[in-house]
């Protein structure tokens, strides 16, 4: 996911908002980014390239952000096999969901949209907003007949971004997301009308490449297929992810999140 410097929306709405579930929400946004600083290699890279493209400073930035992206990937296949290394982490720590990326990434400093949204999960939990899910942003491309308006091709597309779906025990319903990568936290309808921001220098690619796959489709079916005759809609799903996990292993994320985090607990009275 290509990224650029967004700090004309990134909190605005959220101080501003009338709504208290949001400004709840954004106490844990501000939390998660004070007790896991995270330095993402996607900004880096991104902001140099867009500023001083084929400078010094971006050669340089390209190396560090190599390296950056190396550990991570490091970490990631530590978290997933962490009896392979000689890490001491205790079974606890093992078997708890999210404990063990987070205490490598907490020790690097260094993680993009997947180690910030096992943040944000963990600072929830700990403060028992328990009705809370990581998911993955998916984009579902269709074409739809023109004449017929009967949708003839759908398709999925990972958006390669992850974030947290929350309801901050007030609705019943997860309907607020909580993104510390990107730097907000919205409803989603807010949330999606700054995904399409971002991704629309993207999904121009996204749907040719889906309308490559329409055609062929149609032609080894024996059909024709002429493109002014179908509109194009791209949809933003929000996919859940861990569903392996059940309620009383969340529970124990947040026991131990508010054990061994520092300063993890937000102070829910506290004026904005």
């Amino acid at each position: 996911m290509k990224i650029f410097p967004i700090n004309n929306y990134s909190y605005s709405k959220s101080f501003t908002s009338r709504k208290k579930e949001i400004r709840d929400a954004d106490k844990v946004l501000r939390k998660t980014k004070e007790v896991f600083p995270l330095y993402s290699p996607s900004y880096i890279h991104d902001f140099y390239h867009s500023v001083k493209p084929k400078s010094d400073s971006a050669k340089k930035a390209n190396s560090i952000c190599d390296k950056m992206k190396k550990t991570i990937n490091s970490e990631r296949y530590v978290a997933k096999n962490p009896d392979t290394f000689e890490f001491e982490f205790s079974d606890r720590e093992k078997n708890t969901p999210y404990i063990v990326p987070l205490l490598l990434a907490k020790q690097t400093k260094i993680g993009n949209c997947h180690e910030n949204s096992l943040a944000a999960m963990a600072v929830l939990l700990a403060n028992g907003y328990n009705n809370s899910k990581r998911v993955h942003l998916t984009l579902q491309i269709q074409f739809i007949n023109k004449k017929t308006g009967k949708i003839e091709y759908s398709n999925y597309d990972s958006a390669d971004h992850a974030f947290v779906l929350t309801d901050m025990n007030k609705s019943g319903q997860r309907d607020i997301v909580i993104d510390p990568w990107l730097d907000f936290a919205d409803f989603k309808c807010g949330a999606i009308a700054r995904f399409k921001l971002l991704y629309d220098p993207e999904t121009d690619e996204t749907v040719k490449k889906h309308e490559k796959l329409f055609m062929i489709n149609k032609l080894c079916k024996g059909g024709k297929f002429n493109a002014d005759d179908y509109e194009t809609k791209i949809n933003f799903l929000f996919d859940e992810q861990d569903l392996e996990y059940t309620d009383y292993q969340f529970e124990q994320t947040g026991d131990y999140s508010r054990t061994m985090f520092d300063n993890i607990m937000i102070n829910k009275d506290e004026n904005q």
